[in-house]
């Protein structure tokens, strides 16, 4: 399995990202708080729902923003391509989250898991 493309636009400091990922090894890599640990975080959101760092969903979109979108293009077992792709819109302190899999919205979160395989490891694992 190998990640393709990673868009973003809202997201914590991601304002419009469009990454397009090698099949090999990806370095990112820069100054503090340039959105390296964002991406990360983004596909994460992808796979499993919901953000590594954040309690509430609110917390993700940009500073200012009332939108936010992530979406992750991978291939799995070589030849069958998907996408993930999620939606937040902020409405007052409520978020409504949309979430669909190769563009055919879900119901539950449990829908989601097992199609992205990730693991992540962060300095607090340490």
């Amino acid at each position: 399995m190998h990640i393709k493309k990673l868009s973003a636009y809202g997201y914590r400091n991601l304002h419009i990202t469009d990454l397009e990922l090698s099949a090999g090894i990806n370095i990112f890599y820069g100054n503090n708080a340039q959105g390296k640990t964002n991406c990360l975080e983004a596909v994460y959101y992808c796979a499993f729902g919901r953000s590594l760092r954040a309690k509430y969903d609110s917390e993700i979109i940009c500073w200012g923003e009332n939108q936010a979108g992530i979406s992750v293009d991978f291939v799995k077992n070589q030849d069958q391509a998907r996408s993930i792709g999620i939606a937040l819109d902020l409405c007052s302190k409520n978020v409504t989250k949309r979430i669909s899999v190769d563009k055919i919205p879900i119901r539950h979160m449990k829908d989601l898991f097992g199609l992205l395989t990730f693991v992540m490891f962060s300095q607090e694992d340490l």
